[in-house]
């Protein structure tokens, strides 16, 4: 996912084709990712016997003048392989390599490597062996493994097997761009406290205020569900007042232009107040945004959404949304 994602904010500024290696078994994978995440991608599946994919040249590599059809070609090693001369010739944007600790794909490396590409990817599924050879062949691959002093270090007797592995793995660490592990992401977060709107606030007592003597009449079996319902009503009340009380936007609209709805909606809540100012920030710094929403923030969403639509066609410019 992370993969095509980041193939999909390059597309704007690519002028040339895509290249993913994968094997031929992760091949549907990968193409039905495609359809999900980037429909609009036109992605042409590079497999089938030498008959086929002389087909697949001729139907969907080049349109008229010569130009590149496609804008992602996904292919197996060995396909690559067979019709290396035809693809050799083409100039590609990035290549990206999946599974590349796989046998059947890094012993291609080497040749893959004349392929003309401004940027290289490697994919890992799992771990690396400790394996020398192994991790030279990705250097290598990658342009990292030709450091001269890197060289000289290898060739001394004084290193050692040991020590030679840990330098080739600290060389390759330095390239890393995302690892699984907790402890070793090169991502952060934030926790961003926020304030309750004045609205939120009143609407949030309120219900406190209104169930306070029913509790108090409550058995012991009954308190548990009141509790419940009081707890839900309170963080539906933090994500958005509406949540809670639908007749709500309404009376504050009430008397107003429709044009001002959505800056009532999100002024609501304090949660969309501070998202509204940060996506402000993100458009003025012209970079890209991914909103990660529970269910239950779905409503709240749909305001902060209409809002950053709103801002970025004023000035126009796209926003999506994957389901």
């Amino acid at each position: 996912m992370k993969s095509i994602l980041f193939i999909l904010s390059l597309l704007s500024y690519a002028c040339r084709p895509f290249l993913i290696v994968t094997p031929w078994t992760s091949l549907s994978l990968w193409e039905t990712e495609f359809n999900r995440l980037a429909p609009s991608i036109n992605l042409v599946v590079y497999n089938g016997s030498k008959d086929v994919r002389k087909m697949i040249q001729s139907l969907e590599f080049y349109q008229g003048g010569g130009c590149i059809m496609f804008q992602v070609l996904l292919s197996h090693p060995d396909a690559i392989l067979e019709d290396f001369e035809t693809l050799e010739c083409i100039a590609w944007e990035a290549l990206l390599v999946d599974e590349c600790q796989n046998s059947r794909v890094s012993k291609h490396l080497k040749l893959l490597k004349r392929l003309s590409s401004s940027f290289r990817l490697l994919l890992l599924s799992g771990h690396l062996k400790d394996n020398i050879a192994e991790y030279l062949n990705l250097l290598s691959f990658l342009d990292l493994g030709t450091d001269g002093n890197l060289g000289c270090i290898m060739k001394s007797d004084s290193v050692g097997v040991i020590g030679t592995l840990a330098l080739l793995k600290e060389r390759l660490s330095q390239n890393l761009a995302y690892d699984r592990k907790r402890d070793s992401s090169k991502f952060l977060e934030y926790w961003v406290p926020v304030q309750l709107s004045n609205v939120q606030l009143e609407q949030y007592c309120a219900t406190l205020i209104s169930n306070a003597i029913p509790l108090c009449s409550c058995s012991k079996i009954d308190l548990v569900g009141a509790l419940g319902n009081i707890l839900i009503s309170t963080r539906k009340c933090c994500d958005h007042p509406y949540l809670v009380d639908e007749s709500l936007q309404s009376s504050l609209t009430r008397g107003l232009p429709v044009t001002e709805y959505l800056d009532i909606g999100v002024n609501a809540s304090g949660k969309l107040l501070v998202l509204d100012k940060i996506l402000q920030m993100i458009q003025n710094q012209g970079l890209r945004v991914l909103i990660l929403f529970q269910v239950c923030d779905i409503y709240s969403f749909r305001f902060a959404y209409s809002a950053f639509c709103s801002s970025f066609r004023s000035q126009g410019l796209q926003a999506d949304i994957i389901g």
